[in-house]
């Protein structure tokens, strides 16, 4: 029988430490205290920062067969499930100091959600008023409301497709844009008939963690 000792792994996001009862589901008789909330979740493709104490100290081993990559940094570890295909992973923890103190933590397992698209700090919807469009410099993408806060996202490139008024003979054209402005489009959206539509597409965004591609934004200017 594993002796008496409690284990606490705590998991830590962008500088705070989910406390209290917040923590990975205890599989076993250690005393681990349950999860609440998203403490419990880790993220693929990023290096979750979690802790672990007892009241034995000292140092611990922290295992999983999932291919989740786990390093120790200073007096944390951080779990990676990149390549843990279940949505679920099964960590096991053993104190160096003491093996029969010792503990399984399962963790849900998620992808870092898509970005969504604004025009600087507007959201596009399907009737959008040129001027304010004309007055946005950029094409950013963000995530709002996730648990990991500081996630930074770059547009590399995305491809605009629209008809062009500038000739008597109507055509449609595509026009590939590098980087994140959108100082060509305004030109293009400035001389577009009210109710004239266009379309964002093949979005490129990179991260430290996660590429996206994004495709078929439509948006009618009034």
């Amino acid at each position: 029988m594993f002796q008496n000792r409690k284990i606490i792994f705590t998991t830590l996001f962008s500088g705070f430490c989910l406390c209290g009862n917040m923590f990975g589901q205890e599989l076993n008789n250690s005393s681990l205290l349950v999860h609440k909330e998203n403490a419990n979740i880790l993220v693929r493709g990023f290096a979750n920062p979690v802790s672990v104490s007892s009241d034995i100290g000292g140092e611990y081993a922290l295992t999983n067969k999932s291919g989740a990559v786990i390093k120790k940094k200073n007096d944390y570890y951080t779990i990676d499930p990149k390549a843990v295909k279940d949505d679920t992973l099964l960590v096991e923890i053993i104190s160096k100091k003491d093996p029969n103190v010792q503990s399984v933590i399962k963790f849900k397992v998620m992808d870092i959600p898509t970005p969504e698209i604004y025009f600087g700090t507007i959201k596009p919807n399907s009737n959008f008023n040129k001027q304010k469009f004309l007055a946005q410099q950029q094409l950013v993408a963000t995530v709002n409301y996730f648990f990991i806060e500081g996630l930074k996202f770059t547009i590399n490139s995305f491809t605009v497709n629209y008809i062009d008024h500038s000739t008597e003979i109507l055509s449609i054209k595509r026009l590939r844009i590098e980087g994140s402005s959108l100082s060509r489009v305004h030109e293009i959206v400035k001389q577009l008939p009210p109710g004239e539509e266009i379309e964002f597409t093949e979005i490129e965004i990179s991260s430290r963690y996660k590429n996206f591609i994004i495709n078929s934004i439509i948006v009618k200017f009034q």
